[in-house]
């Protein structure tokens, strides 16, 4: 079986759920972290210098995704166009894809939690980045 790279430049934002994409993704990474819970009872094992070891349960989980982005300039659904603008504490949905199968993260629902937006003198594509706090469980790419 031979490898299929993809370039990790697909995906879409939206906001409000089911709205159509109101900016693309050109480059994203997902931080999924987890804090252990300690699980300590009356039944731990110690070592030979008498340190009580916890048990651990998996724990909380959370995760964080980083976006850059290039605005939606249509004049019928453009990015800052009033109801669909990216600002701090929108909610949004994300489809982070490595390919347009789709395979990745479908609507993996956030909160903006960091905001930056901006073009150059050159008139180029207006682009922005985005922290975004995951709201809800991110399993696996499917």
């Amino acid at each position: 079986m031979g490898f299929d790279a993809t370039s990790g430049t697909e995906g879409r934002v939206r906001t409000g759920a089911g709205s159509t994409p109101c900016a693309g993704i050109s480059e994203w990474r997902i931080n999924k972290q987890l804090t252990p819970v300690p699980v300590n009872h009356f039944e731990l094992g110690a070592d030979g210098d008498g340190n009580v070891w916890s048990a651990f349960e998996k724990g909380l989980a959370n995760a964080t995704v980083s976006i850059r982005g290039i605005y939606n300039v249509d004049v019928t659904d453009k990015t800052e166009g009033g109801t669909p603008a990216l600002r701090l504490g929108t909610t949004v949905s994300l489809d982070l894809l490595f390919s347009r199968t789709p395979f990745g993260y479908l609507d993996v629902p956030g909160i903006i939690t960091q905001f930056e937006a901006g073009t150059n003198i050159e008139n180029q594509l207006g682009t922005f980045s985005m922290t975004v706090q995951v709201t809800a469980a991110v399993g696996a790419a499917a």
